[in-house]
């Protein structure tokens, strides 16, 4: 089974300067590939996918520098290829600018493999000299993994990661015969067909609030002065926090799900999941829909459980006891009322109906 994964680095100072750099040039490349598409108006791309135009690499000539490995441009190429080929499979849009992110920045390398060392280090790319560097092998160790595949470095807040993918072993577990419907709601982040309602922990809101005063002290203070930085470093380190706070909740909540259950979700389109990010608690935790359910997919593939998306069509104006349609329930209405007797919560009724749709 194919898994991705991402492990702690720990670069010394001048690492730290090429990685940067790398960084650095990799969003310079990305935008000036794009900046030729657009002066140009040429709709490029790319001899791989059977395209005419020009290629990403005869874009990037003037741009190569000899510092910087060969296999940087090529991911950048790669990925460009890959938007035209969206594009014209009507999936996706041109290329755009990125925007630069002090915060967050990283680079990839393509079609290349790194070892690890017995010495618990990797060997960094474009590094001459020193190149070792030390790696977290808490997660490696108990996939006894050796290799990273096509590595991506990336500096979140401060501290370095190596993500990749590699090819392990994992034991399924037993079939079962559970079933659970989920509905993405409005008051509750989720509700389960057996009653439960899932939010986010306390300490994430917390976190949000916090994010949100030191904002607020920031934008009062002169820039570039002493209370500027050290309030911009609380900042950084809030952010941080909070994004790890998302993760294991997510990471946690998919993980239990998928264990003891078979799982239906509606099937939400892009389109879709923007427009429930509209809603106010949805935005302010910029919940991320697509991550929860692309991370729930998975772990059901990995404990052999199935995954079902259902058509989200009316799922909380039929009524999950007789399916009579009550097409003047509005959002105000948080009580599903049927003729048939039956008096229940609608987000409860929504993933009832989900569930008896994926699994009937």
């Amino acid at each position: 089974m194919k898994i991705g994964f991402k492990v702690r680095i720990y670069p010394n100072k001048e690492q730290e300067e090429k990685l940067f750099y790398f960084c650095k040039c990799s969003h310079e490349m990305w935008n000036y590939v794009v900046a030729k598409y657009k002066n140009s108006g040429e709709k490029i791309i790319c001899g791989t996918y059977g395209v005419k135009g020009s290629s990403p690499q005869d874009l990037m000539k003037e741009f190569i520098r000899e510092d910087i490995p060969k296999r940087i441009y090529n991911d950048i190429a790669k990925k460009y290829s890959q938007t035209w080929k969206r594009v014209y499979n009507k999936i996706g849009r041109p290329p755009k600018f990125h925007k630069y992110n002090p915060n967050k920045q990283s680079f990839c390398i393509a079609s290349q493999t790194i070892k690890i060392n017995d010495d618990n280090t990797i060997n960094l790319s474009g590094v001459k000299k020193g190149r070792k560097c030390p790696v977290d092998m808490k997660f490696l160790n108990k996939y006894n993994i050796k290799t990273i595949t096509e590595p991506r470095y990336t500096c979140s807040y401060g501290k370095w990661y190596v993500s990749g993918s590699c090819e392990v072993n994992v034991e399924p577990l037993g079939k079962t015969e559970n079933q659970l419907g989920l509905d993405w709601g409005i008051k509750d982040f989720m509700t389960t067909s057996n009653g439960i309602r899932i939010n986010y922990p306390r300490t994430v809101l917390r976190q949000f609030y916090r994010i949100n005063s030191l904002k607020s002290k920031l934008s009062k203070k002169v820039k570039n002065s002493n209370n500027n930085k050290k309030l911009s470093e609380k900042l950084d380190k809030a952010y941080f926090r909070f994004e790890n706070l998302k993760k294991n909740f997510i990471e946690q909540t998919t993980t239990q799900l998928a264990k003891e259950n078979n799982i239906a979700i509606e099937d939400l389109t892009n389109n879709k999941i923007k427009e429930s990010r509209k809603n106010f608690r949805r935005r302010k935790l910029i919940a991320p829909l697509d991550r929860f359910i692309t991370a729930l997919e998975w772990k059901c593939k990995k404990f052999n459980r199935d995954f079902i998306k259902v058509n989200p069509a009316y799922t909380s104006m039929d009524c999950s006891r007789c399916g009579k349609r009550n097409l003047e329930l509005t959002l105000k209405d948080r009580v599903y009322k049927c003729s048939c007797g039956l008096e229940l919560d609608r987000d409860i009724n929504a993933a009832c109906n989900i569930v008896a749709r994926g699994f009937c």
